[in-house]
């Protein structure tokens, strides 16, 4: 399996060619935090934004409104089937928020995304975030997008101070 660093891509068609579905796994430490983390998935057309509130993807509406991303046990997995997301979905941003009042990620101690086939569960690549002295309350692990013909996934652990309304709105929801 692949580890990443903050910034690093891959391509996810060489490297699994023919590749069915993605599963986008979140953990974080402490498993057993006090804290609620709410998982995320924002669909995102070429310039960034999604093409309305359908493409956000979140505990209160679990699929993308034209099918391909499914968030799946008990808000921990995305499970994204690539042959069937809407062609103008050129990237996937996936992103934990953290819904405590007045704490922020540096009450943990990281995040860890790892993407799996979901086919067979064959782990693929990781990204783990050390969270210490985080001032933010959310955070965009990785995306997957669209390079011509290719899937690819790129590392990103960018925060964002505000929580999901700010991280929302960035993202024209």
């Amino acid at each position: 399996m692949l580890t990443f660093q903050a910034g690093q891509n891959f391509s996810l068609s060489q490297k699994k060619p023919g590749i069915q579905q993605v599963n986008l796994d979140l953990s974080w430490e402490p498993a057993d935090s006090p804290w609620t983390l709410d998982a995320s998935a924002f669909a995102l057309i070429a310039e960034g934004k999604v093409r309305s509130d359908g493409d956000f993807i979140f505990y209160n509406q679990p699929a993308l409104m034209d099918g391909g991303i499914q968030l799946e046990q008990e808000g921990r997995r995305f499970a994204v089937r690539l042959a069937d997301l809407p062609p103008d979905i050129a990237r996937i941003a996936i992103a934990v928020t953290l819904d405590a009042e007045g704490q922020t990620f540096a009450a943990l101690r990281q995040v860890r995304l790892e993407l799996r086939d979901g086919d067979n569960q064959t782990g693929i690549a990781s990204f783990t975030l050390d969270t210490a002295g985080m001032t933010e309350t959310a955070i965009i692990l990785g995306e997957l997008y669209r390079r011509g013909s290719e899937w690819k996934f790129r590392a990103l652990g960018q925060g964002f101070i505000g929580g999901l309304a700010a991280l929302a709105s960035n993202f024209g929801v």
